[in-house]
């Protein structure tokens, strides 16, 4: 191996990239199915993982998701792209079956929209789930009893329309998750030491939870990203000790990571992939 920094166990591979792999946003977006397969490091990923299909989608900060089964892959994927001469599927959203907040059922069936989408759900093997990030949270979900995953990109916006929350519902509706048997995963994020917000930001949160996670020093105030995530999914009903946040590092002090309000640079991001064994 090379040190990419993964998580890997009986179930998942999670890889949490930084600033030495990280890919230009719009170059990975506007690439054909070949030539982003050599953009690192998803060439490396491909056979570290044994992925035979990767996702991604083009992030808007909102709260619509992607459900990708056996239906999905069969009916709206294979037709339109055929296998390429490597056996290797990559694929960013075109053609999504997307499901939207107000719909229960997601996946087949529901109403068509374009690519943008902040959170990926599947329960197939092999399938790399990604997102890109700066200072975003990247937050994985994994069902251990009904081998699925789900992987959200939650920038504050998206946090406060409760993508979280919806991913988790979207589990238990596609595959009938339970919320005591998720495990969540938060990636590197802007953390409370770093993220600094105006007194007007307050006013996006809800009451109960601002006081929670606005942090006041000296007159300054920051907010805690992960922390309202964990909250908000502790009330849907995901146990205080299914959280890992070894992998949740400042992006903003750490410059080992991307962040957009560091260097203002609105194309660099790194890559949080998920895939099931």
């Amino acid at each position: 191996g090379n040190n990419l920094m993964n998580h890997s166990d009986q179930l998942i591979h999670i890889f949490f990239g930084d600033k030495s792999n990280a890919v230009s946003k719009s170059k990975l977006l506007q690439a054909d199915r070949k030539s982003a397969l050599l953009i690192s490091p998803l060439v490396t990923l491909k056979q570290e993982f044994n992925l035979t299909g990767c996702f991604f989608q083009q992030q808007v900060h909102g709260v619509n998701g992607m459900v990708i089964n056996k239906e999905y892959i069969k009916e709206k994927w294979i037709p339109r792209y055929a296998l390429n001469d490597r056996g290797f599927l990559l694929h960013q959203g075109n053609f999504a079956t997307l499901c939207h907040p107000e719909q229960t059922k997601c996946g087949v069936g529901s109403r068509f929209f374009s690519q943008n989408g902040d959170f990926m759900i599947t329960n197939l093997s092999a399938i790399g789930l990604g997102i890109l990030t700066a200072d975003c949270l990247p937050i994985i979900m994994v069902d251990t009893k009904n081998h699925a995953i789900g992987i959200a990109h939650a920038g504050w916006r998206g946090s406060v329309q409760k993508i979280g929350p919806l991913m988790l519902q979207a589990l238990q509706n596609n595959f009938n998750s339970k919320p005591s048997d998720i495990t969540v995963y938060f990636g590197p994020s802007a953390l409370p030491c770093c993220y600094e917000v105006d007194v007007k930001f307050k006013e996006n949160l809800e009451n109960n939870l601002a006081q929670k996670t606005i942090i006041n020093r000296n007159g300054a105030l920051f907010f805690d990203l992960p922390l309202y995530n964990k909250l908000l999914l502790i009330d849907a009903g995901i146990p205080q000790e299914n959280f890992i946040s070894t992998y949740n590092k400042c992006t903003l002090c750490t410059s080992d990571y991307c962040s957009y309000r560091r260097e203002k640079d609105d194309d660099l991001r790194q890559i949080t992939l998920v895939s099931l064994k």
